[in-house]
């Protein structure tokens, strides 16, 4: 349970954003939540931007909206993000430290929600100021537009109680494939059909090298076994090296950390478990690779067309394989569709 009032130890920071996050919330809760990994520090919503009366506090980066939902809910666009924390740290809180605090928080939100297009960074932070306390009597609520109807992934991954609670909960750092996912699905929704592609690429080869990494770091960390070839080595300096010297041989390609690097750390493959998946990943890895070499990726069965059609299918194959690698993030692929909401 949040507290109506706000302890007077505490302090907001306001910071201006070059795009929207977009939310979609119920008119009287939750006013924030924690962050994690950083003790006392809280998220306000736009309903606790409300119950603390900051519209009229500041013109600049006002709610869009809010859209009165079908649910009962509100649809709400925003250009401000807004933290409480500890006023003991606000006199170390420089411009730089106010960015990072600002761009974390927006680094995990993106990845909780799935919001591709929520921006990473701020165009400028108001110095901290004292918080005022929440009037749980105040609702956020919103205009009934008759036959009004929104974009679907704009409302699928909208920033809900449930995705802040993912947001809370979270205690581990953020993944770099995601971000990089994230990009590839920004940039589609962008028109940007190259970089979708690519991002594409690149996030599934990044997820694939840091699982073979994490799993072959388990074998040489556990006990011998008859599956695996874990030796120690003598080096020129007296001590010795723990490594498997067959899995330090084994191909350094894309496609060897889905299949060869994979079956021998665990007995898994994609290629044997999901050949279709498989074979649409060699598309994938046919067209990064010729966009990455010449520039361009000439007409070819191998390769995945230049078009949004091709860029949909790099998106939809990328999130098969990071499902495979034991990805749970949902990636909301744009269709153009609309929604009555």
């Amino acid at each position: 349970m949040i507290p109506n009032t706000v302890s007077p130890s505490h302090v907001i920071l306001i910071a201006l954003l070059p795009s929207s996050i977009h939310w979609r919330l119920s008119g009287n809760g939750p006013p924030e939540v924690a962050i994690p990994g950083r003790p006392r520090w809280f998220l306000v919503t736009p309903v606790g931007r409300a119950q603390m009366g900051l519209e009229e506090m500041h013109s600049v980066g006002t709610l869009t909206g809010p859209f009165a939902l079908k649910d009962g809910g509100v649809l709400a666009f925003s250009q401000m993000l807004i933290l409480r924390f500890p006023d003991s740290e606000a006199g170390s809180l420089d411009v730089v430290a106010r960015g990072a605090a600002v761009t974390e928080t927006l680094r995990r939100l993106r990845q909780a929600s799935g919001q591709a297009s929520m921006p990473l960074d701020a165009m400028a932070t108001v110095t901290p100021q004292p918080a005022p306390n929440y009037d749980a009597s105040v609702r956020l609520d919103g205009a009934t537009i008759p036959g009004a109807s929104f974009r679907t992934d704009l409302l699928d991954t909208a920033v809900t109680p449930a995705s802040l609670e993912v947001f809370s909960a979270c205690s581990a750092e953020p993944r770099i494939h995601v971000d990089v996912m994230l990009d590839a699905v920004h940039a589609l929704v962008e028109g940007d059909i190259r970089k979708a592609i690519l991002y594409s690429a690149i996030a599934v080869e990044s997820l694939a090298r840091a699982s073979a990494a994490e799993g072959y770091d388990k074998i040489i960390a556990s006990p011998a076994t008859p599956r695996h070839r874990v030796v120690d080595i003598p080096t020129a300096g007296g001590s010795v090296v723990r490594k498997d010297p067959i899995f330090e041989n084994l191909g350094d390609d894309f496609v060897d950390y889905l299949h060869v690097r994979p079956l021998y750390l665990s007995g898994r493959s994609l290629q044997l478990e999901e050949p279709e998946t498989y074979r649409r990943t060699m598309m994938l890895k046919n067209t990064r690779n010729g966009l990455a070499h010449v520039g361009n990726s000439e007409p070819d069965s191998r390769c995945l067309p230049l078009t949004r059609e091709g860029a949909n299918d790099a998106l939809r194959t990328a999130a098969d394989v990071l499902r495979w690698l034991g990805d749970d993030h949902r990636y909301v692929i744009p269709g153009g569709g609309m929604r009555d909401a």
